[in-house]
């Protein structure tokens, strides 16, 4: 069950990572003590904008602002996909895989600019999207096929998971 709620996770990391033409690089998971983890690896949006530099005062723009706000979309969906498999995997120790996304998500708050108010209303609109992706019953399909491709086979590259739901990755 542990390792289902892992892959389940992952997967919807990748799902919307390919939902917002993200190029994923490696999906995994694995079954680690006490509780299972995995990593889904993907291109960072905002460096397809501004290069590996990072961004600074003259180069944020809304181009920016909006690959910051599709990767937290993308941090969201893990944990929206695991409350869809298991919601009950979001109380207690099972919970704890989820501070990495909540961290990065925070990181990434910090980097747009704006007032704290703006930045909630911008998470809540993410946290709409990622619930809404993951919600969609085709991309739901795609969530669970992907899932049960990890948990048999443990980790797929960003090619493998694009032959394995049939869709072209675009970066």
């Amino acid at each position: 069950m542990m390792m289902d709620i892992a892959a389940y996770h992952e997967a919807g990391h990748a799902i919307a990572c390919l939902a917002n033409g993200v190029e994923i690089i490696k999906c995994w998971i694995t079954n680690t003590t006490p509780t299972p983890t995995g990593k889904t690896e993907h291109a960072i949006p905002v460096y397809s904008i501004v290069g590996e530099r990072g961004v600074t005062e003259q180069t944020y723009t809304a181009e920016v602002e909006a690959a910051y706000l599709k990767t937290i979309v993308i941090a969201l969906a893990g944990e929206a996909a695991q409350r869809r498999y298991e919601p009950s995997s979001l109380d207690g120790d099972l919970a704890s895989g989820l501070d990495g996304d909540r961290a990065e998500v925070q990181r990434l708050l910090i980097c747009i600019k704006g007032s704290d108010d703006t930045k909630g209303v911008m998470l809540a609109e993410c946290k709409r999207q990622a619930a809404a992706l993951i919600d969609d019953e085709e991309r739901w399909k795609e969530v669970q096929t992907l899932a049960k491709a990890l948990i048999h086979r443990g980790c797929l590259t960003g090619a493998e998971v694009a032959a394995l739901l049939s869709k072209q990755i675009c970066p």
